[in-house]
């Protein structure tokens, strides 16, 4: 599909998103390009990113007769088509508006399904062909049955190849096939080969149940984050269609009872499992709760009373300086009250400019807001890694009773204070401490390698650094 692509390359991950964000990607990859007066462009689409879209997919498998593997026809579906309408219906749309200034879109579609089957081998093809061939007379020669041929080090010469032949039951597995297009009541077992898909970091819960069983533990808690739906894109879109948004244009997550479609959907996977015989532990029965303000509701500890002086301490030696705009900072928290580091940051140094629709629903218009946007939690930080595998499996808890303001017990503190480190102004003291060690070694009069060792590196920092500042901020811009 001739149309332009941003930067080096468009590069599509294992996502699952719908043809309209697709689609509006490609249009700030051609809008960009056009900024650089780069009216062109190829961008290459796999069949199978059909399959990515899970509200065209469905439809498709219903309305297409499927394959033998139970899945859509995708080459009877042309996607590179939708996909230049969907562009060129939102780069229409923005000419008339006027954030795009460059020609009008157009849009020449291929399909290379074949081509490649019916050109001309080159000389490693040929030799491949070869190689392949002469195992397979081997595998005769020998009376296997169910082998396939593999050639391995291909990068080396012919002659270091490394020939054999792998038996084709090691590479399948088994899936539940539908025995009726459309149905989901009767499915059956068949082997089959299934391409490799990404292993995902998170365990689902019926199967972290089901673990927890065979070591006779039937109880355990898990924890909800009220932010977990917006990783459920066809829920979150429904739920921000029937719900009243928020000021932020999100969806009022409060008012979306998670925990308990959690629970439905892992009890509904238990029972099923109980009445296979794979699961032989007691009846999965949740019991929910939200806990929303009873942190708010509670009293306060030690470090939250020392805390909330050390601010306010802040605040007023703020007000006394005659500034505005600025917030208390307290850092070094997991070390004693007299090592706390004290400061005031501006409020606009944390803020990014975010896209706002004016009206309710409407994505038509949208302005430029500056805010403080919250930030996810990090899942590879040190709190989480150290204790992710025992807080699975393992019976962790503590019962330590009432709050104490004075004894052995009273200067205790949160893990994740402990573990993380989280000291940023001593941070940026440190470095600051080794830019002065730079200043001191590099000055004139320093020798000529020293200076060049000094450039090498320093433009190595700028640059990593310059990466990584512009992927965390996520496209936005600071204010």
């Amino acid at each position: 599909m001739g149309i332009a692509s941003k930067g080096p390359r468009i590069v599509l991950r294992e996502l699952r998103r719908g043809c309209t964000v697709s689609g509006r990607e490609i249009c700030d990859a051609v809008q960009a390009r056009a900024g650089q007066d780069k009216n062109h462009g190829v961008i290459l689409i796999p069949e199978g990113i059909i399959e990515s879209i899970p509200e065209v997919y469905a439809l498709l498998k219903l309305l297409l007769h499927p394959e033998s593997d139970d899945s859509a026809q995708l080459s009877q579906i042309e996607t590179e088509k939708l996909l230049a309408y969907l562009v060129e219906t939102e780069m229409n749309k923005r000419l008339k508006e006027g954030t795009y200034k460059g020609k009008k879109f157009n849009a020449i579609c291929h399909f290379f399904g074949y081509q490649a089957r019916g050109s001309l081998p080159s000389k490693f093809d040929c030799d491949y062909a070869y190689v392949l061939g002469h195992i397979c007379y081997h595998i005769l020669a020998a009376g296997l049955n169910g082998y396939m041929a593999t050639v391995t080090n291909l990068k080396s010469p012919v002659n270091k190849w490394k020939c054999g032949a792998a038996p084709i039951t090691a590479m399948m597995t088994v899936k539940n096939w539908s025995q009726n297009a459309g149905s989901t009541s009767t499915s059956i077992g068949r082997p089959a080969i299934h391409p490799a898909m990404v292993d995902l970091k998170g365990k689902a819960y019926e199967s972290v149940m089901q673990f927890k069983q065979e070591q006779d533990k039937n109880h355990g808690a898990i924890l909800i984050p009220e932010g977990i739906i917006e990783s459920i894109p066809e829920v979150y879109a429904l739920l921000k269609l029937l719900l009243h948004p928020e000021s932020d244009d999100s969806a009022q997550l409060s008012q979306i009872e998670t925990e308990k479609l959690l629970a439905y959907l892992v009890e509904t996977e238990m029972n099923k499992r109980l009445k296979e015989g794979t699961y032989k532990g007691k009846k999965f029965n949740a019991i929910c709760h939200f806990f929303g303000y009873q942190a708010r509701g509670s009293l306060p500890s030690k470090f939250d009373c020392d805390y909330a002086y050390v601010l306010g301490h802040i605040c007023y030696h703020i007000l006394v300086a005659g500034l505005n705009g600025y917030m208390a900072t307290v850092t070094n928290l997991k070390s004693p009250v007299n090592k706390w580091k004290c400061g005031a940051a501006p409020i606009t140094a944390m803020m990014t400019v975010k896209n706002w629709s004016q009206n309710a629903g409407s994505t038509s218009t949208s302005i430029g807001r500056p805010a403080i946007h919250p930030a996810m939690v990090d899942l590879k930080g040190k709190a989480y890694e150290q204790n992710a595998e025992k807080f699975l499996m393992e019976d962790l808890y503590r019962n330590p009773g009432p709050l104490q303001y004075d004894g052995p017990g009273a200067d205790a503190k949160a893990v994740s204070l402990c573990v993380e480190d989280q000291d940023y102004m001593g941070r940026i003291k440190k470095l600051q401490e080794y830019l002065d060690q730079v200043r001191t070694i590099v000055k004139p009069g320093c020798s000529q390698d020293v200076l060049k060792a000094a450039l090498s590196v320093m433009a190595s920092v700028t640059d990593v650094l310059t990466t990584i500042s512009s992927s965390s901020n996520g496209g936005q811009q600071t204010a």
